[in-house]
């Protein structure tokens, strides 16, 4: 199959983007045959001010990494979002810069091409996280013949001061840095304490790949994008996210839309993860209502603290049912 892509194998011809075998045969394939790629991590809790993106391991070293990007990489929580984190999230991302310099081929989408996308073509996509015991795990599936899995987001990184930002969901931004000087690009530092990497494959989507595996995600459901860099030199980059601890939450409302008769009250039961206590409400009727800042949603209780279901704060629609046993106190 001919046609444009943002990455693929170079075991492939000029211009070719799918395995094609008439059995129908896909091989296992390591990553670098579709670019240089990397995973980064934060180390420590995102914030407004960004914390950078520091090297757990990949293809290429720290500095042939940062000479790609002509500087560096950081995670930003973003003020315009609805999602507001706790100061306890940490960021993994994994990087792929396909070789459209070192090795072109035609089959890579021109930067005009990219200005017209929303949406592009890419032949592997990637999955990485840390998992409990500290390891980071990253496994790329090969998209071809799955029309479903194919294309992810192309999203452009706007510019703020001297850096540029991306808007990658969730209340997270990428941003971008360029490098003091071109001419001496300074190394991507080595993330310390990080775990050493296995190498990293591209799977066929099979059952067999399953097995290996083990229980993979599958796309489409990445939190990845293509970000661009308009008319700044840098070729455009694949990013794959994947955040881990208690990274997001909705700030409680100051009253509740749906439910004008509530009034503050005192707060009396704590979140699940403990510490912070729920916002509180009650109305004339004495019915209680607690702010759940996992959803954005509110709970509501009668008046003698049994649960009635989960409320849009806004519409007052009822989302989720009433629980069996649940309560608050009164």
């Amino acid at each position: 199959m001919y046609g444009c892509v943002f990455a693929k194998s170079c075991n492939l011809p000029d211009g070719v983007i799918n395995h094609n075998n008439p059995a129908g045969f896909v091989p296992v394939e390591k990553l670098a045959d579709y670019g240089l790629w990397a995973v980064l991590g934060t180390g420590s809790a995102i914030t407004p001010q960004g914390t950078p993106l520091q090297r757990v391991g990949g293809s290429a070293t720290g500095r042939a990494i940062a000479e790609r990007l002509g500087g560096s990489l950081a995670l930003t929580l973003l003020e315009s979002s609805g999602v507001v984190a706790t100061g306890a999230a940490l960021g993994t991302v994994a990087l792929l810069i396909p070789n459209t310099s070192l090795s072109p081929d035609s089959a890579f989408y021109t930067n005009d091409q990219y200005a017209m996308l929303d949406a592009g073509r890419t032949r592997v996509r990637i999955n990485t996280k840390t998992l409990p015991d500290g390891s980071v795990n990253i496994y790329g599936f090969y998209t071809g013949g799955k029309s479903d899995w194919e294309n992810v987001p192309v999203i452009r990184a706007r510019k703020e001061g001297e850096t540029y930002v991306a808007d990658i969901g969730n209340g997270i931004g990428l941003t971008w840095t360029p490098a003091a000087n071109p001419d001496d690009v300074l190394g991507i530092p080595a993330l310390e304490g990080a775990p050493s990497l296995s190498p990293a494959w591209v799977y066929p989507p099979t059952e067999q790949a399953n097995k290996i595996l083990v229980n993979p995600q599958h796309p489409p459901d990445y939190q990845d994008a293509i970000i661009t860099f308009p008319n700044i030199g840098i070729q455009p980059i694949y990013i794959s996210l994947s955040v881990t601890g208690d990274h997001g939450y909705h700030p409680a409302p100051k009253g509740l839309t749906a439910f004008p008769d509530a009034t503050k009250d005192k707060s009396k039961s704590s979140v699940q993860r403990g510490g912070k206590k729920r916002a509180r409400w009650k109305d004339s009727k004495g019915r209680i209502y607690e702010w759940d800042s996992q959803h954005g949603a509110v709970e509501m209780y009668d008046r003698q603290g049994k649960h009635l279901g989960e409320y849009n704060p806004e519409t007052g629609e009822q989302t989720k049912p009433a629980k069996p046993g649940r309560t608050t106190p009164k």
